[in-house]
């Protein structure tokens, strides 16, 4: 195997476990197990959700606080500018979140 296919095989490595985080993401912003593992299990694998950061608080919390501190703004501003990653502000930008979008596409707190 050359080093070429080793690069490779790493960069997929490396967006699974981002793609995992991001699943775990949403698992712990519903508020329940995955269904499959327990919390213990979940921590051996290293994908245990995470708690909320004393500091920064749950991702819609800095979602909330980001546009609050900032104004209204793009998809694409939100993720440069909080970066909180693109899947997460996707899932968290809804109505029943508090968030609403104008006809320029800018998202702001309800």
């Amino acid at each position: 195997m050359d080093l070429a296919n080793v690069e490779q095989l790493r960069d997929q490595a490396r967006r699974f476990r981002e793609a995992a985080e991001k699943m775990m993401e949403v698992v712990a912003i519903l508020g329940g197990s995955n269904g499959t593992k327990d919390v213990a299990d979940r921590q051996s694998d290293g994908l245990a959700a995470r708690k909320p950061h004393k500091k920064t608080g749950t991702r819609l919390e800095q979602l909330r606080k980001f546009l609050a501190e900032n104004g209204p703004a793009s998809r694409r501003d939100i993720r440069e500018k909080s970066g909180l990653p693109m899947g997460t502000i996707a899932y968290l930008l809804k109505a029943e979140n508090g968030f609403v979008s104008d006809e320029n596409k800018l998202w702001r707190n309800i």
